[in-house]
Formats: structure tokens, C-alpha cells, sequence
């Protein structure tokens, strides 16, 4: 690609900073169906030097943090509980969605042939080849990449509050400033978090 690409790259933490997390989004407005993507899911159940792809639909991601805490919690579920899992892409999207069982992960979080929003996370050993993957993709496909389809805005808060099941009156309750947008926002992504920093993975 010509154009220099935007997306987040973090160091997981301690004690996981072998991993580097990248995140980012797009529409595929030049898409038919945005399924085809899917191709690049590997379904490894082991991290090596290739990194991994997951897809979801950006419409329900609460900004990069809620893709990046989701990574540090799979990684850990792979490496200290030697968690029994069929892949690690299928892991991530139980963890972004907080979801036990994996169906209803995938029907909250996984992208539809008319999803137009999506998110990318690649999970690897390293900066460049996290970097170099997603690069690939926007590349063969000719996406445009689009970082502000992660963050949240007004018209993202009630569906992420129905998804993650948080109720007018917790929300409420914990709310500081009612009168400024980014303290609610800010709640909200504190909120998730602590959802899937909660959630207990089924061996």
C-alpha cells in the first residue's frame, strides 16, 4: 500500500509482553459480502511466528482497548490455564464478547455478509509481522482503512449496553457527570472490561 496505515500496536502486559496486539478497522463498502474476509481465520490453537486474524463487527467494539484487554485475557486462558480450546481466533471472540458459550459469541460479534464496519485484531510475536498481516489484508482487498469505526459514539452505547447486559440503572448509578459524553463513554468501557475480566471460560 502506498499510504502509511494508522493501526494500534500495543505490548501485552506483564506477564505477556512476548505479544503484540494489533488493531484496527475498515469499511467494506467494496464488498459484497463481507464474509469472504474470513479466509484468513486460520483457527490455530498455538501461537507461533505467524500471527493470528479475527474479525468482528466494529458496529459492536467499545474502542481498542475492549480488543486489546480481550487478547491479554485469551493469552492468558491459553498460557495459565492450559485451556482446552478449538482455536484461538474462536477464544478471542468469546472473550471481546464476554460470552460463555461461543454461539452466542459468534451471533453478537462475528461479522454477517452485510456487516460494512469491521474491526481487525492481529495477535503475534511481533511488531512487523502484526503490522505486516493486517497490511495484507487492506491491501488485497483495497480497503480503506478507518480507525474512529472502533471508538465508541452515541450511537454505539445501547446496543453495547443490551450486548453486555448492563442496565439503565447500574449505569446510571455509577455515572459521575450525566452532563459530559466522554464520562459516559468512559464508563461504558470500564464496564465491558469488567465484564470479560469476569467471564469464567468452560474447559
Amino acid at each position: 500500500m502506498g499510504k502509511a496505515i494508522k493501526l494500534i500496536i500495543k505490548r501485552l502486559e506483564a506477564p505477556f509482553t512476548q505479544y503484540t496486539v494489533g488493531v484496527t478497522a475498515f469499511n467494506t463498502v467494496n464488498l459484497t459480502d463481507s464474509t469472504h474476509l474470513l479466509a484468513y481465520i486460520t483457527r490455530c490453537n498455538e501461537l507461533s511466528e505467524k500471527p493470528i486474524i479475527q474479525f468482528f463487527n466494529a458496529d459492536n467494539i467499545a474502542g481498542w482497548m475492549h480488543l486489546y484487554t480481550a487478547a491479554y485475557f485469551t493469552v492468558k486462558s491459553l498460557v495459565n490455564l492450559s485451556t482446552k480450546i478449538k482455536s484461538i481466533e474462536l477464544e478471542l471472540i468469546r472473550w471481546v464478547s464476554a460470552q460463555k458459550q461461543l454461539s452466542d459469541a459468534i451471533a453478537l460479534m462475528g461479522v454477517k455478509p452485510n456487516d460494512k464496519k469491521i474491526a481487525v485484531l492481529s495477535l503475534g510475536l511481533s511488531e512487523n509481522t502484526v503490522r505486516d498481516e493486517i497490511m495484507k489484508i487492506l491491501s488485497e482487498y483495497n480497503l480503506k482503512e478507518q480507525l474512529q469505526l472502533l471508538e465508541i459514539d452515541n450511537s454505539k452505547i445501547h446496543n453495547l449496553k443490551t450486548i453486555f447486559r448492563i442496565s439503565d440503572t447500574e449505569f446510571n448509578t455509577l455515572l459521575e457527570d450525566q452532563s459530559n459524553p466522554e464520562s459516559a463513554k468512559t464508563l461504558l468501557l470500564k464496564l465491558i472490561i469488567n465484564r470479560i475480566s469476569a467471564l469464567i471460560i468452560k474447559k
